[in-house]
This record gives C-alpha cells, structure tokens and sequence, in this order.
C-alpha cells in the first residue's frame, strides 16, 4: 500500500513541473528519518511535494481543467468510500443488536413459555415482524451499496485510463524533443570522430615509415652479425687445422674478436639511441601536429567571425538605402508554406527555422547568417509594441538556454516560421508556447 501511494506522488510531483530527482529525494529522506512511523504516506508524499515546491516555485505548475476535473472525481470517490465505511459500520452494529435482541427475546420466551398469555404471544410476534422489516431493510441498503461499489469501480477505471492517456502524450511530446537534440548532438560527434581519424590516419602513415626506417637499420645490424659468426666458423675450421697455428694465432685472432664485439655494441648502441630519437621526433611531430590544428581551429573562427561582422556591416548599409518589399515577402512566405521540417534541411524536400529565413532575405537581395544564434546579431533590435513586417523573431527553445529558433514577422503578432512538429507554418506570438519564450526581434531593412 505504502510503495504505490510513495510512487504516485512522485508522478504528480514530475507532472507539476517539479525536478524528479528532488522530489524522489526529499521523500528517501523522510523515509530514512522514520517518516512513516509519525504520519500517514499521503501526508508524507505531500510534505515532500511541498518542500520542493519552496526550492523550486518557478517550476510548479497549475493543474489544467482535465486534471482538476479528475482530481475531483478522486475527492468525490474518497468521500464515497467513507460513506461506505461508515454504513458498513452502521450495519455490523445493527446486525450486532439485533443478534443480541434475538438472544435476549429467545432467553426470555424459554424462561416465561409457560406463563405467556394471549397478548404477550402478540406482543412477540409483533417484535419478530419488526425484526423481519429491519431485516429487509438491511439487506435493501447492501443491495444500493454494492450498486455504489459497481459505480466506483467503473469511475475508478475511468480516471486511471485518462490518466494513462495524459502520461503517455506527456512523455511522448518529450521524448521527441529529446531525440532531436540527441540527433544534433550524434552529427557534431561524427564531424569530429571524422576529423580525429583523418589526423590518426596522418600520425599512423609517420609511425610506418619511422619503424621502415628502424627495420632497415636492424637488417643492417643481423647481416654484420651474421659476417661475424660466419668468421667465427672460418676460425674454427682454421683451429681444426693444427694446433700450433692456432696457439699463434690466437692472441690476433682474440683481438680481432674484442674488436668486433666492441664495433657491435657501439654500432647497437647507436641502433638504439636512433630508434629513441625517432620516438622523439614522433612525439615532437605530434605536438606540431596538435598545435597547427590548434591555429587552423582559431583561423576559421577568426574567419568566421570576420564573414560575420561584414555581413552585419553590409546588412545595416543595405537596410539603410533600401526599404522592404512587401508583397514580395508575403510571396517568399507563401511559397514555403507546407514544406517539411528537417534538421539542417535547406530545399523543398526539408528545410529548418534559419534556412526559411534566409530564403525570404535572399528575395529581398540580403544574405543573412545560416544559424539562428547568428542571424540574431543582424540588424537592429526592436521592441515588441514596434514590430512590422519582415521584423525577425527569435526565441529560446533549446535546453542550453540560447537562442535556438527564429521566424519573421507578418502582422497582428503572426509569424512565419519553421515548426520542428508542423515544417513551415504560421503561428500567433501570443500562444503560451512563443510567449514564454520569447527573447527578441530585429528589424533588418527600413527605419
């Protein structure tokens, strides 16, 4: 009984907006403390609930009509089910007391049988009638309190499907969300784990020729060994020759052999020294390696950076000769309507929110940024009771609480934009959605 009530208040706590690990914490803790010992689970559930609502008042969330319409039917069936109690109370009492009637009039009629008279025997017959009715009665109430019963369980099962059912849409609507950022995140990751393999597969085409190089030097190094033993034999065959020879020969011979030994270990000593100069000279190649895609990183977004600021420069210059074209922008608008959304899209199969953007700038003559967060630093910012057509929108969308959405601005607070859910469509700035997210609008041509 506990692990369920524990459960569902966590669900309720999540779907008011609360953090779930907060809320599950809070509620370990009062656990651990001997919480349950000192009150009831639902109280507990709702001390929890309330202490984070305290850390957390920005998030609470107020329950929507259908959930309050359930919640009062969940009051409605616990004042139900103590009603219920309390006529089961009600009946054992009865049951209880017309049991103990029955003993006691049954005690009486045996101890008095023979000294009843005519009235007394209409007077228990009557009392056994009454009885009979009560009995009737009884039996009347448990026939409406098991039709009660049906009729909770029936509202019961109601409540929990259409609970289930806005769980459900809850944890689908973000789950989709989540699985768009996870796509994002997995094509920047690509790009990089690219990137790293064309430098590893550089670094691994070093290493093969430094180790050649090292190969060929021990094949040199084996072929002088091999000189040496085969001198070696050369010696022996000479010793089998005769002794003497050998006795006069052999102090030359042991020099020539030292002074072999001797050139091998210098010349393997120098075998090694080189193989570590050629770790060095790997691991130096690597740092420059490091260090040169350290200033092309910097280049580009010196680049990038600069391509900006002359793009801002031309769109204030233009923005000042020009006016906007009006129907060629609603035209521009018009024509997009309909097509999918895709992530990084830019054409009719799929296209996202900065792409349409820049497709209905590109008709007025103006080539704006390709993302949303730099297109927000185009032009001149405007206050929201001064939007005009062609005003660019921007909002926070994301999880990293950055720009991450535009669209442009037509009238009457609609704009056009590219919806990650309906591809490009047309919205009102005063839905929930837009309103709390809302960061800033720009004007790119006229005053």
């Amino acid at each position: 009984f506990v692990m369920p009530t524990l459960t569902r208040g966590l669900i309720y706590g999540v779907d008011r907006g609360l953090t779930a690990q907060k809320v599950a914490l809070a509620i370990i803790i009062d656990v651990d403390q001997n919480g349950l010992k000192k009150k009831s689970a639902d109280e507990l559930v709702l001390d929890a609930i309330k202490f984070v609502r305290g850390k957390e008042p920005e998030k609470w969330k107020p329950m929507k009509d259908v959930e309050k319409e359930l919640m009062m039917k969940l009051v409605k069936k616990d004042e139900l089910e103590k009603l219920k109690q309390d006529a089961e109370t009600k009946k054992k009492q009865k049951e209880l007391e017309k049991q103990t009637a029955e003993e006691e009039l049954k005690r009486k009629f045996e101890e008095d049988k023979i000294m009843l008279s005519e009235d007394e025997k209409k007077v228990a017959i009557e009392m056994a009638e009454v009885e009979k009715r009560n009995y009737e009665e009884i039996m009347q109430y448990e026939i409406e309190q098991e039709k009660v019963r049906k009729t909770e369980e029936e509202e019961k099962l109601k409540f929990e499907q259409e609970r289930q059912r806005l769980i459900i849409l809850q944890q689908e609507a973000e789950r989709k969300k989540l699985t768009e950022e996870v796509l994002k995140y997995q094509r920047e990751q690509e790009e990089i784990k690219k990137k790293n393999e064309e430098e590893n597969r550089r670094l691994r085409a070093e290493r093969d020729r430094i180790d050649k190089e090292v190969e060929a030097a021990r094949k040199k190094n084996l072929e002088k060994v091999k000189k040496y033993q085969e001198e070696q034999e050369n010696i022996n065959e000479r010793k089998k020759e005769g002794e003497a020879i050998f006795t006069r020969e052999q102090g030359k011979i042991t020099k020539e052999i030292e002074k072999m030994v001797k050139a091998y270990q210098e010349e393997f000593s120098k075998y090694q020294k080189e193989y570590a100069d050629a770790d060095k000279a790997v691991e130096k190649q690597i740092k420059e390696v490091e260090k040169d895609k350290e200033r092309r990183n910097k280049e580009r977004e010196d680049r990038r950076r600069k391509n900006l600021e002359t793009m801002e420069q031309k769109v204030a210059e233009y923005g000042k000769r020009g006016n906007l074209d009006i129907d060629r922008l609603f035209t521009a608008i018009d024509k997009h309507i309909g097509i999918p959304y895709r992530f990084g899209g830019d054409s009719e199969n799929g296209i996202d929110c900065s792409a349409f953007t820049r497709r209905v700038y590109r008709e007025q003559g103006i080539e704006l940024p390709r993302v949303s967060y730099e297109q927000a630093r185009i032009g001149r910012g405007v206050g929201g009771s001064s939007l005009q057509p062609g005003d660019l929108v921007f909002f926070n969308t994301s999880l990293v609480g950055s720009i991450s959405h535009v669209g442009v601005y037509i009238d009457n607070n609609t704009f056009a934009h590219a919806s990650s859910s309906q591809g490009v469509t047309k919205s009102s700035l005063r839905e929930r959605y837009f309103s709390k997210r809302y960061v800033r609008a720009n004007r790119i041509m006229g005053q």
